[in-house]
């Protein structure tokens, strides 16, 4: 497979595409004031497409609490993590989940 300049502005079109819809989704998730807050580092969020699903959202101070198949995160230095299978998934690719950035928004981050 031959990937040319075009095809990398592509991707990187596409990536900041993902980016800016997480962002959007967040904002509306903190926007209709679905983020309950646990503690100063833990959130939970309902699902917005699984009816009764939540997810957790942890907000890591530094490296001591992170557990060792997170540690492939901190390279992004978020300091988070979520329970959704978007970000378990595909958060190395496109970066935070929605729900991440729905904290951040709720923290005054974003």
């Amino acid at each position: 497979m031959i990937i040319t300049t075009l095809s990398l502005g592509a991707i990187k079109k596409d990536h900041n595409l993902m980016v800016k819809e997480r962002m959007e989704k967040g904002k509306t998730i903190f926007d209709l004031g679905q983020i309950m807050k646990i503690n100063n580092s833990s959130f939970i969020i309902a699902s917005q497409t699984n009816l009764g699903q939540s997810y957790n959202v942890r907000l890591y101070n530094n490296t001591t609490n992170i557990k060792p198949y997170d540690m492939k995160h901190l390279e992004y230095k978020y300091n988070y993590t979520c329970t959704c299978p978007d970000y378990q998934f595909r958060s190395l690719e496109v970066g935070p989940c929605k729900h991440i950035y729905a904290v951040q928004y709720q923290l005054g981050l974003k």
